[in-house]
C-alpha cells in the first residue's frame, strides 16, 4: 500500500491468544533470499501450459488470484511472466509461502501446480497512551483481503483529551490484474504540537485537529510505473494553545500526483527491490492568500543479502513555499529521525536519509497452526536530516538498535521497536514502538 494510506497513529499492539506446545521446524532462509529467480524453472520455457491448479486457498477468491498470475492455460510458458505473477500475489500482502510445483513428461504440456498459504488478514487494533495531563486511546480493525480480492480496509475509533478521533479508509491496488487503483479515507485526528528552537528551547505548545477526506485514483503504467492522484478537502482547528497559533480557516483543498518508479518487493518477510517517488502538491489554488505548493520526493532500496539477511535505505527531501507551521516538514520523532522528540524541527526545506541492517535471527515453522511462521529480525540503524528553520539550517543525527518481530500468518502484523541514541545534537535517548517497517 502506498505509504499515505498508512496509519498517522504511533503505537498499536496486536493480539493473539493461543495455547499448546510449539515445534520447531527451521524455515530455510535461502528460499527467501532466491524466492523471485527463475531457476530452473527457464527450462520450461516455451512449452504450453495445459492446466494451473490452485492449492491452499480458502477465503481468497480464485478469480483474483488468476487474475495476478499473468499466465493461462494455453499460453507457452515463460519463467520471468510467471516469477512477475507471484511477485504480484507476494505484494497483495494477503498470501505467503507461494511454491511452484510443475508435472510434465517428456516435451509434453505442463500442469503447474500453485501452492499457497493465506494470511490471516483481519487484525485488531488497540492503542492507550496516557502522561503529562494528556490521554488517548483507540480501537479498530483492518482487513488486507475485503471479500477475497485483496481489497484494504480499516476502522478506527478513539478519542485524544476526549476529542474524538476517527479513520475509515479503503484501498485496491490488486483487482483482476487491471491497471486501476483507488482509494478513499475519511478521517479525523489530533495532533500535540510542541515547537523548538534549533538550540532545544521550547517556544510553543499547542494541540490542533483536522477533519480530512481523500480519493485516490491511480493507474499502474507498466510493472515498474504507477500514478497516482490524490484529492483532498480538510478543516482544521485549534483545540488548545499557549501562544496564538496561525492556522487557513475554513475549508481547504489540495491536489498531489505522484509518480512511483520501481517497488520494493516483499516475500514472505524480506524485501528486495527499488522504488522512487515525486509528489508535486498544490494546496488552495483558487485562494491567494492562502495558497502554498510544494515538492516531496523519496527514494527505498533494499537488498537480500546471500545470508539471508536485509540491507535498506531510503533518502527523502522536500521544499514548500511559506506557509503556517502546522503546514510545514517536520523532522524528529518515531517516523522521521529517532530519538529526538516529535517535531523537533520544523521548516520548509528539508533532507533525510535512513540506513538500517536488519539480520534475520530466527525464522520458525511453530506447531500452533494459529502462530505458524514467525521471523524475527535484529535491526542495526542511523538516521540523519537536516532543515531549515526560521533561523537557519539545523541537523539531527543518531543512531540506535531494534527488533523486528514479524508474524508472516497475520497481514500487517510487524511489529517494530526502537532504541535510539541521540548523537547530534546530543539530547539523550528515545525509544519506538511501531506496526510495520520503518520505511
Amino acid at each position: 500500500m502506498h505509504r499515505a494510506w498508512k496509519s498517522r497513529y504511533g503505537i498499536f499492539f496486536i493480539l493473539f491468544f493461543q495455547g499448546l506446545r510449539p515445534a520447531f521446524a527451521q524455515t530455510p532462509i535461502t528460499e527467501e533470499a532466491t524466492l523471485y529467480s527463475p531457476g530452473e524453472l527457464s527450462r520450461f520455457n516455451g512449452r504450453i501450459i495445459e492446466r494451473i491448479e490452485i492449492h491452499g486457498r480458502t477465503r481468497t477468491s480464485e478469480v483474483a488470484i488468476r487474475g495476478l498470475l499473468a499466465a493461462h492455460a494455453g499460453d507457452p510458458f515463460d519463467a520471468n511472466t510467471w516469477m512477475g505473477g507471484l511477485k504480484k500475489l507476494y505484494n497483495t500482502g494477503a498470501l505467503y509461502e507461494i511454491r511452484t510445483r510443475m508435472e510434465a513428461t517428456n516435451d509434453g504440456p505442463l500442469r503447474i501446480h500453485l501452492d499457497l498459504r493465506e494470511k490471516w488478514t483481519l487484525i485488531p487494533y488497540l492503542q492507550i497512551q496516557s502522561g503529562g495531563g494528556d490521554a488517548a486511546y483507540l480501537v479498530g480493525i483492518t482487513d488486507a483481503n475485503l471479500g477475497g480480492y485483496f481489497s484494504n480496509l480499516t476502522l478506527i475509533s478513539g478519542a485524544y483529551n476526549q476529542s474524538p478521533i476517527f479513520d475509515v479508509s479503503f484501498f485496491q491496488e490488486w483487482f483482476l490484474d487491471t491497471p486501476y487503483v483507488f482509494g478513499l479515507d475519511v478521517s479525523r485526528y489530533t495532533n500535540p504540537f510542541t515547537l523548538q528552537n534549533p538550540d532545544g528551547t521550547i517556544v510553543q505548545n499547542f494541540i490542533w485537529s483536522r477533519n480530512q477526506q481523500q480519493i485516490l485514483i491511480g493507474r499502474r503504467v507498466d510493472p515498474n510505473l504507477r500514478l497516482y492522484g490524490f484529492f483532498e478537502t480538510f478543516s482544521d482547528s485549534i483545540v488548545s494553545q499557549n501562544r496564538p497559533v496561525q492556522i487557513y480557516t475554513g475549508v481547504q483543498y489540495r491536489l498531489r500526483p505522484t509518480l512511483i518508479y520501481g517497488r520494493s518487493n516483499t516475500t514472505n518477510f524480506l524485501e528486495s527491490g527499488s522504488e522512487w517517488s515525486i509528489s508535486p502538491r498544490f494546496a488552495n489554488f483558487f485562494s491567494s492568500d492562502q495558497s502554498y505548493e510544494g515538492l516531496v520526493s523519496t527514494f527505498k532500496k533494499t537488498v537480500i543479502t546471500p545470508q539471508g539477511h536485509n540491507l535498506a535505505v531510503f533518502l527523502g527531501g522536500g521544499i514548500t513555499t511559506p506557509t503556517p507551521i502546522p503546514y510545514q516538514f517536520r523532522l524528529g520523532g518515531y517516523d522521521s529521525v529517532r530519538g529526538f522528540n516529535t517535531n523537533r524541527l520544523v521548516g520548509t526545506l528539508y533532507f533525510n536519509t535512513s540506513l538500517e541492517f536488519r539480520p534475520t535471527l530466527l525464522a520458525h515453522k511453530f506447531g500452533w497452526e494459529l502462530l505458524d511462521f514467525v521471523a524475527i529480525q535484529g535491526c542495526l540503524f542511523t538516521d540523519a536530516g537536516t532543515l531549515r528553520t526560521d533561523q537557519g539550517w539545523a541537523s539531527l543525527w543518531s543512531v540506535g538498535a531494534g527488533l523486528r518481530f514479524n508474524f508472516v500468518k497475520y497481514a500487517g502484523s510487524l511489529l517494530r521497536f526502537d532504541f535510539a541514541q541521540t548523537l547530534s545534537p546530543a539530547e539523550g535517548y528515545g525509544i519506538s514502538f511501531g506496526l510495520g517497517q520503518f520505511f
